[in-house]
């Protein structure tokens, strides 16, 4: 059950590209998992110091730290729990002098990008969020799955189904609090209904739903491997784009420019962490729209493309504006500097 769960984790395209994407979203689920699986064995204090590193890498996890602390009823258990929130607050007040910067400023972005919020519309994201995290075919083997179990349901289960019904409602939480409802808040319940699609699919009952989870497993394979294939590729096209990008900050013509006329802009808010990293330069150097004396350009089509989103309404800025020239430039990437600079 063990080995089929872990491939079915490791091969899911969606997991994978978040994974070379260097994305924080994957420790937290592994820490997530790992705290489930020491809960499963009544190790408390391992499981809340689990899901506290989870909680400061994702708040998702705070729910479930709030809720094994309530289990183990003891008051190390509430300190541990607590701990995550707390240190997530100070970290923000110590950087931005507000401890709730990370709720404002995530809300103030969902509604400025209009993203879907609101408590009412989660429940309906679910399916298809769940979907883009592990597939369609995964999402009815995990169902079925539950199916399966809660004819004999055990111990074990009930837990496993408790901590996916709290994933479930900080999903719901997360809309109410005016958050965007992104399908990488779903990450522990994807996974939880994943294992436990392998779970079902590995026992040696003939039940009607275990053929049916393994039937969707199978189903999953095809889609699998070209899911696999393109999340490979999409991360060799992100390493280029990064290389050119940084072969674009280390000419002359861009130090020069930089030095007589600061601050750098980006065409996207995308670009700046990008642009900041490639030029050795703070985040907040950087301006996320194009309104200073240079603006780094995406100069090819796959670079216009890393850059724009389905939810983007206004187009970028792709060409140099009428009082700018090139001053640099490489196969996917140019800097326009304004004509007076």
């Amino acid at each position: 059950m063990g080995g089929l769960a872990a491939a079915l984790l490791l091969t899911r395209p969606a997991l994978l590209a978040a994974t070379l994407r260097g994305s924080i979203d994957i420790p937290a689920l592994a820490f997530t998992l790992f705290a489930l699986a020491a809960v499963l064995k009544r190790r408390f204090v391992l499981a809340l110091v689990l899901l506290g590193l989870a909680g400061l890498l994702r708040p998702e996890a705070w729910l479930l730290a709030f809720a094994v602390a309530v289990w183990w009823r003891r008051p190390a258990g509430f300190a541990l729990a607590l701990a995550a929130p707390l240190i997530w607050c100070l970290a923000d007040l110590l950087a931005t002098g507000d401890p709730l910067h990370s709720l404002t400023g995530t809300r103030a972005l969902a509604e400025e990008l209009n993203r879907p919020r609101s408590a009412p519309l989660a429940p309906l994201l679910v399916p298809r969020l769940i979907s883009a995290v592990i597939g369609l075919p995964v999402l009815l083997a995990g169902a079925a799955a539950l199916v399966a179990l809660s004819e004999r349901p055990s111990p074990r289960f009930r837990t496993i189904l408790v901590a996916l019904l709290l994933t479930l409602a900080t999903f719901v939480a997360i809309g109410a609090a005016g958050l965007p409802l992104l399908a990488r808040y779903l990450l522990p319940p994807a996974a939880l209904l994943a294992i436990l699609a392998a779970g079902v699919a590995t026992t040696r009952t003939p039940t009607l739903a275990r053929i049916a989870t393994i039937v969707c497993l199978i189903v999953a394979i095809p889609a699998t491997v070209t899911g696999l294939r393109d999340a490979a590729a999409d991360s060799r096209e992100r390493r280029a784009l990064q290389a050119d990008l940084h072969t674009l900050t280390r000419q002359p013509a861009f130090t020069q420019a930089l030095e007589r006329c600061p601050p750098l802009s980006a065409v996207t808010y995308r670009h700046v962490p990008v642009i900041a990293y490639s030029a050795h330069l703070p985040a907040a150097a950087i301006r996320p729209e194009p309104d200073s004396d240079l603006i780094v350009l995406p100069g090819s089509a796959r670079a216009a493309e890393s850059l724009q989103s389905a939810a983007d309404s206004a187009p970028l800025l792709l060409q140099p504006p009428p009082d700018f020239r090139l001053a640099a430039q490489t196969a996917d990437w140019a800097l326009a500097v304004r004509e007076s600079c």
